[in-house]
């Protein structure tokens, strides 16, 4: 069997247009959540699959392809407004794919979406591409601690061996049982504490499953031209970079929860897209995308055909394009009041 090299052929972010400032929420509570200026809210009728369609959408109209190219479709979601119904299945006749695609969803964890890449690089046949769609729209009670932070926002990419943007060069995968940040079959928000989630869990796993990926490929983190993390807020991967004694500066491009606040299973692929849109051929990236103990990391090279591509909008229009709210239409559009 021939190994492909699979990368990335396109991908358009999304993000609701509504934001809510940390300056915001801190004047209704006192308190905001660690290096987020303000987060997206969705608009009263939006969820995960309204955005998920949104940016695919936008996908298909900057790309020309032959949509019967595509094999599978992963949808990756820890929001998903249904417990039983896939909302791939869904997704096909919204998107007038072929009947016969391969179809899947992914969820459970924040990991959900960078499974979904590597599930669906796996099982692509050559000469064909595979959709990944990642979307979350989360929101928790008043007044919680990750209300502060829960944002909302989508990414559908297409990979394939042909046209990439950037390649997949490797990844690793590292899990250690621990209940950080978790939501249950009985509990109608995610729970979690953040100190502790950080402390005995990104820090040590995630770390773990960066050193795991320098060992297996025989890199070094000076390799990397930026890193992009898990974002529960904006300074948790900060803690990464001085744990292992890389440059912080190379987070800052693929730091966007600064403006859109935690996007749960799209956090690391909203990152991924801002670094895309400025690499430059020959730039290196990792991502890693952790939940509950869980991390896993996957590593990029970009080429010289990210420079004949732009999603549009990119992730700078969209950090751009807002209308701010006060905290009381924040509780209207999430349909508390």
């Amino acid at each position: 069997m021939i190994k492909m090299t699979l990368g990335v052929v396109a991908y358009q972010p999304y993000i609701p247009k509504f934001r809510i400032t940390s300056k915001e929420i801190r004047s209704v509570w006192g308190l905001s959540a660690s290096g987020i200026l303000e987060k997206s809210v969705p608009y009263r009728d939006e969820d995960s699959i309204s955005m998920a369609i949104a940016a695919t959408i936008d996908l298909f109209k900057n790309i020309k392809m032959d949509l019967g190219q595509i094999q599978a479709l992963y949808f990756a979601s820890i929001s998903s407004p249904y417990i039983d119904k896939p909302v791939s299945t869904q997704l096909v006749s919204m998107l007038d794919l072929n009947h016969n695609v391969f179809t899947t969803d992914i969820g459970g964890s924040s990991q959900a979406g960078i499974m979904a890449l590597e599930n669906c690089r796996h099982s692509l046949k050559n000469g064909t591409r595979g959709l990944i769609i990642i979307s979350d729209c989360l929101k928790t009670e008043p007044h919680s601690i990750l209300e502060r932070s829960l944002g909302s926002g989508a990414v559908s990419l297409i990979i394939g061996e042909d046209n990439t943007l950037a390649d997949i060069t490797g990844s690793y995968t590292y899990s250690q049982e621990i209940s950080d940040r978790w939501k249950g079959v009985n509990n109608e928000y995610k729970v979690g504490d953040e100190r502790f989630a950080r402390e005995f869990g990104y820090i040590p796993v995630i770390k773990s499953a960066i050193s795991g990926l320098m060992d297996r490929y025989d890199k070094n983190l000076e390799d990397f031209d930026h890193f992009v993390l898990q974002q529960p807020d904006g300074k948790t991967p900060k803690y990464i970079a001085k744990e292992m004694k890389f440059d912080s500066s190379k987070l800052q491009r693929g730091n966007v929860a600064k403006f859109f606040g935690d996007l749960g299973s799209a956090s690391v692929f909203l990152g991924l897209a801002k670094v895309l849109d400025e690499a430059e051929p020959g730039e290196e990236i990792l991502i890693a995308a952790y939940s509950c103990g869980g991390c896993h990391t996957m590593s990029f090279k970009v080429n010289s055909n990210v420079n004949d591509f732009r999603c549009n909008p990119t992730v700078q229009e969209l950090i751009d394009n807002k209308e701010y709210i006060n905290y009381v239409d924040y509780l209207k559009l999430l349909k508390f009041i």
